[in-house]
């Protein structure tokens, strides 16, 4: 069983490389209930904070998975 406090958390999602640290969930948490933004601009604020190499990130049906 995996604990999210014991455990390290991952670095990559199908092999896309991903940003696991515990501020940018902050972030993206807070992205996702900031009203003033649209669905759209959340997703994709989520997706750029979440997947932080720009050259390498999945594409919107994959991005809309993770």
């Amino acid at each position: 069983m995996w604990n999210v406090l014991l455990d390290p958390l991952p670095t990559e999602w199908n092999g896309y490389p991903i940003d696991s640290d515990f501020q940018i969930g902050i972030q993206i948490s807070q992205c996702l209930n900031d009203e003033s933004l649209s669905e759209v601009e959340r997703f994709c604020i989520a997706v750029d904070l979440l997947f932080p190499c720009k050259d390498k990130r999945p594409d919107i049906e994959e991005a809309a998975e993770a």
